[in-house]
């Protein structure tokens, strides 16, 4: 399966290239090394709007994101109604580990659920990356060993938990104190794999409690340390 078409991508400008250097491919790096990496990578950016596929499961897509702005939604098909997997924000990455994977195509599908600018580095320029600077090959490494880690928590932070125990695990993944949510409540309760109706109950019955606050798109934390006591 092919990848669909892509938008017309431009050139990264150096605010684009400054926020690439905070992802984790550039982590250790010196001064000369970043910017030798920065040039390998030769980064462009595509825009997406709400709803617009930057790639679908199954496809070939020979390339590493990093979400700029927007929002991007991480699901696979299912039946009978799509499953969602992950809601990425600005700063998130995509596409680490299936860059060198191996026959299968892309195993999820991602929908921007809002305008969205993502930055992309095509494989070939990634492998020249990580060939000529060691420090950015061991930075990969490492993101994806975390990655492993993270995803053995998040099977463990699942597994027989009730809905609020859930909804705590899912906002202290969050960076800062404020969740703000790029999509609905519906695909919320997907991602943490409740009903609606037990979502809306748990986030009612957390807020009466003190440990969050609850706006139209945004979940404030106002109690991080009884959250944690959720979940331990």
């Amino acid at each position: 399966m092919t990848l669909p078409p892509l938008p017309a991508g431009i050139p990264a400008t150096g605010a684009d290239r400054a926020r690439l250097r905070e992802c984790f491919l550039f982590s250790g790096l010196t001064d000369k090394e970043a910017e030798k990496a920065e040039a390998l990578a030769d980064a462009h950016v595509y825009r997406y709007a709400a709803g617009e596929n930057v790639t679908v499961a199954g496809c070939v897509f020979p390339f590493f994101g990093l979400l700029l702005s927007g929002g991007l939604c991480v699901n696979r098909a299912g039946e009978p109604r799509r499953v969602i997997l992950n809601l990425l924000r600005p700063g998130d990455t995509f596409g680490v580990a299936s860059l060198f994977g191996g026959e299968g195509g892309f195993p999820t599908t991602v929908t921007a659920s809002a305008d969205s600018s993502v930055l992309l580095l095509r494989q070939e320029n990634v492998e020249r990356l990580l060939a000529e600077i060691p420090e950015a090959a061991r930075a990969y490494i490492g993101f994806l060993s975390d990655r492993i880690r993270f995803l053995n928590r998040r099977i463990d932070s699942f597994a027989g938990r009730t809905a609020e125990e859930k909804v705590a695990a899912f906002l202290l993944r969050t960076e800062g104190s404020k969740a703000r949510l790029p999509v609905s409540r519906q695909a919320l309760a997907s991602v943490l794999g409740l009903g609606r109706a037990s979502l809306y109950r748990a986030l009612g019955s957390m807020e009466e409690k003190g440990l969050i606050r609850v706006s139209r798109n945004q979940i404030e934390i106002l109690n991080a340390e009884k959250l944690k006591k959720l979940i331990l």
